[in-house]
């Protein structure tokens, strides 16, 4: 049903190219866990994670200061779970999934700096996983903000942070859920 609405949203009748302020694709590389220097989440574990995201995003609603952009960001994480009280062993694992979302933005007249609100939603299958959720299939969702300024003719350095909390929905016993802080950059490249 999100392809077939995006489909339709992204079809131009009678145009030789897509608009290239539309369509961006980034990368990203980010990090989270939930302590981070000044932040706690006052946990008894570490769950560390390492983020490589690919993000296509298309504005939907462009607008002379406020913008509204949907994007779907495939993604490939490491992941480092460490029990503090008990023993203290690490366990290596891996999630990999897609989020799709929306994002509204602010951003000058010029278009050179933009700030940002992300959330997003979807699927996550992870490996390694802390004994209070259950590994295979759970749900990632985000809510992130963040600063795009554009750097060069097509391209735009992008930093955000944020929350994640991923759950398997009550599918699956146990489902305590994880929670990270995430930090990440990237660039985003305006297709032609």
């Amino acid at each position: 049903m999100c392809f077939l609405c995006m489909s339709v949203f992204l079809a131009q009748a009678q145009t030789s190219h897509a608009n290239p302020e539309r369509n961006k694709i980034g990368l990203f590389y980010g990090f989270g866990g939930q302590s981070l220097e000044f932040v706690k989440l006052d946990l008894n574990y570490q769950y560390d994670i390492r983020q490589i995201e690919i993000q296509y995003s298309y504005k939907l609603f462009p607008g002379r200061i406020l913008d509204f952009d949907v994007l779907v960001s495939p993604q490939i994480n490491l992941s480092r779970y460490r029990n503090e009280v008990y023993d203290g062993i690490e366990i290596q694992g891996a999630e990999w999934g897609f989020a799709a979302g929306i994002a509204p933005s602010l951003h000058s007249e010029d278009q050179g700096i933009a700030i940002y609100l992300l959330l997003s939603t979807g699927p996550m299958y992870i490996t390694g996983s802390p004994e209070r959720q259950s590994r295979g299939i759970n749900f990632s969702s985000n809510f992130m903000t963040g600063i795009n300024v554009h750097v060069l003719k097509n391209m735009d350095l992008d930093f955000r942070t944020g929350f994640r909390h991923l759950s398997n929905a009550n599918i699956r016993y146990p489902n305590g859920g994880l929670n990270n802080l995430i930090w990440s950059v990237g660039l985003n490249y305006a297709l032609r």
